[in-house]
């Protein structure tokens, strides 16, 4: 079967469920391509993965504001965006001749909807939920897609929607199958080639891929005690692995400072606690891999809304001051928390799209 795979970069969330879907399929013996819909066109890229995405990290209130209305008229921001891509994305669809769309990112979703009359070969529609939130944009629901949510608590608002229950499907967040796999501590710390205490606490700090969030006051304050280590992921934020390389100098507790990085499930299986953003990815990747997580300070929405899900549901911890954190995870139930993540968690969720896909094949 022919696969086309819509993404759009924001943050790294969408790309990675996209990679991992079409690894899956492509080892599967599927054609595979992968299309972010935004690449070509500059300027929208920049308003979407820098402007946009940097200015909801930056003033995260007034971010949830707009976004609250646009969840409210369930009209999403990308239906207008989408117009610019009409021609090029069109032409592909009709030159590639997929017999499955499958967008990571709602621009896809809406694409598909909004000029699938003006495809030369019918197609089937699935779009992927990425975080414990459903995104503005997700109704009009037609019997030719499908709709992947993280897991049953989401299937009624779909349903109230219109979707029809059999076309809406539970599978979870596709995390790459690597986080399914049980590595050996000892393992994971040779492959990440560090002399760290696994008899001490380990802190697993992460900015995500753009090193965003609260990573340096958090480790700072975390820096002040000798009984706990620090991982550090800064992403590519360069300044920010500079301002932590620093502060590892003087820090009591001892650092191990990263960049960008693709060993994430390795310090995960190493890690006492996963202290950054609650994005769909990694709150999934955490899950699956039982580190509990915790988020410091105000994050925009659907960050947000994952967090609060998740704190709901005994998954996370919610700290508003980092002064309070040391504290905070000292007398952390841990053992509660990876009982919570071992009956929630979903594996082989991209083996289960692939099944139902071939089902209507």
């Amino acid at each position: 079967m022919k696969f086309l795979i819509f993404t759009v970069t924001i943050g790294a969330g969408h790309n990675e469920v996209a990679r991992n879907v079409a690894e899956y399929l492509k080892s599967q013996g599927h054609e595979v391509l992968v299309h972010d819909l935004f690449k070509h066109k500059k300027f929208r890229q920049w308003v979407i993965a820098k402007l946009g995405f940097g200015a909801m990290v930056k003033f995260p209130t007034i971010a949830n504001y707009f976004y609250d209305r646009t969840k409210k008229s369930d009209n999403s921001i990308y239906d207008n965006y989408i117009k610019s891509i009409k021609e090029e994305t069109l032409e592909l669809i009709n030159t590639y001749k997929p017999d499955v769309i499958i967008s990571s990112h709602i621009a896809g979703r809406l694409f598909v909807k909004k000029y699938e009359s003006e495809f030369e070969k019918p197609v089937l529609n699935y779009f992927i939920v990425t975080d414990y939130d459903l995104t503005p944009g997700l109704k009009d629901y037609k019997e030719n897609e499908y709709v992947i949510i993280p897991n049953e608590d989401f299937k009624d608002e779909l349903v109230e929607k219109g979707f029809a229950p059999d076309h809406i499907l539970p599978f979870g967040i596709p995390v790459n199958a690597k986080y399914y796999k049980k590595l050996d501590e000892n393992e994971a710390k040779e492959k990440l080639g560090i002399d760290i205490d696994l008899n001490k606490k380990i802190v697993l700090v992460v900015g995500g891929g753009n090193g965003l969030g609260n990573v340096y006051k958090v480790i700072k304050e975390l820096s002040k005690h000798d009984d706990i280590q620090i991982i550090s992921v800064a992403g590519r934020n360069e300044d920010l692995k500079k301002e932590i390389d620093a502060l590892a100098k003087k820090s009591k507790a001892k650092i191990y400072s990263y960049g960008f990085t693709k060993e994430l499930e390795y310090m995960m299986t190493i890690a006492d606690y996963l202290v950054g953003k609650t994005g769909g990815i990694t709150a999934t990747e955490a899950i699956t891999k039982g580190v509990p997580l915790i988020a410091v300070g105000k994050t925009p929405k659907p960050e947000y809304s994952n967090l609060q899900y998740l704190k709901k549901n005994g998954m996370a911890i919610e700290i508003d001051d980092i002064k309070t954190i040391y504290d905070k995870i000292k007398t952390l139930d841990t053992d509660a928390m990876r009982e919570k993540y071992e009956k929630s968690k979903k594996v082989g969720v991209v083996e289960k799209i692939n099944e139902k896909i071939l089902e209507r094949r």
